[in-house]
């Protein structure tokens, strides 16, 4: 599994963006992945943002694309 062109970013306000990077060689199973990572100071309180997390399931490391998930949300800075 591999977390590819996932990040959070600016949708409004300063223009920011923070990579979200994961990837795990994993048996079958349920998993569940989280990030814990700082948005940026430059960030307007206020301003509009967007999670946007790609997830990609492979055959192998590097393999052909059995299948993939893509999940957006939206939230507001704090201020």
């Amino acid at each position: 599994m591999k977390a590819a062109d996932s990040k959070a970013k600016s949708t409004s306000g300063t223009f920011w963006k923070t990579e979200l990077l994961k990837k795990a060689t994993l048996s079958a199973g349920t998993y569940e992945w989280t990030w814990d990572r700082t948005i940026p100071g430059t960030a307007t309180p206020g301003s509009g943002a967007k999670l946007v997390v790609l997830i990609k399931m492979l055959d192998a490391p590097g393999g052909t694309v059995l299948s993939k998930e893509k999940k957006t949300s939206t939230f507001s800075i704090a201020p």
